[in-house]
């Protein structure tokens, strides 16, 4: 049967001869764990499947189902491969984690860092608007007016009126998706 990824390990070079796996460069070596969801199950074939460390002898088979996440270790103890798809397509999310901190998220240390940001913004913000109104919170009061009756608010948006244009605008809570 034809294969659409051969067997290998996601964090070392397979070598089958030789039982081992050697775990330097061009092998992604910093993967210390995979993942795979899949996200459909209108195919044929397209199986995941792990080995020995001889890349021929089945262990395991794993068939894909719409919602299933499988996890696993990157390394030589899971040498595996997927069985080539025979009718239709299969979509699937692979997803690989680090413990190295040189191969860290830059991407999400620095959305937490703009998060942070605009937290500290909001609250600058808040304290102005308090000021600015002459409100002096009482202790138990919340910073946020009571909720109409009869109806829910959302807690995604916290509308406020521009004193000198008089326009509304939502501000941006830590909370919000952007």
């Amino acid at each position: 049967m034809d294969l659409s990824h051969p067997v290998h390990a996601d964090n070392c070079l397979l070598d089958p001869e030789g039982n081992t796996c050697w775990r330097e460069p061009p092998a992604y070596i910093h993967r210390d764990f995979s993942a795979i969801l899949y996200l459909n199950e209108d195919f044929q074939g397209g199986n995941l499947f792990f080995t020995e460390m001889d890349a021929v002898t089945l262990t395991a088979q794993v068939r894909p189902k719409c919602g299933r996440l499988v996890a696993f270790s990157s390394g030589e103890e899971n040498p595996h491969g997927v069985w080539a798809v025979t009718r239709g397509r299969r979509c699937a999310i692979a997803l690989w984690y680090t413990l190295s901190q040189e191969h860290e998220e830059q991407e999400r240390g620095q959305a937490e860092k703009l998060m942070r940001q605009k937290e500290a913004e909001q609250e600058q913000s808040h304290q102005e608007d308090t000021k600015d109104n002459n409100f002096e919170p009482k202790s138990g009061d919340s910073p946020e007016p009571p909720a109409p009756k009869g109806r829910a608010r959302s807690t995604s948006r916290n509308i406020k009126l521009d004193s000198k244009s008089g326009v509304k605008s939502r501000r941006l809570r830590v909370r919000d998706e952007f």
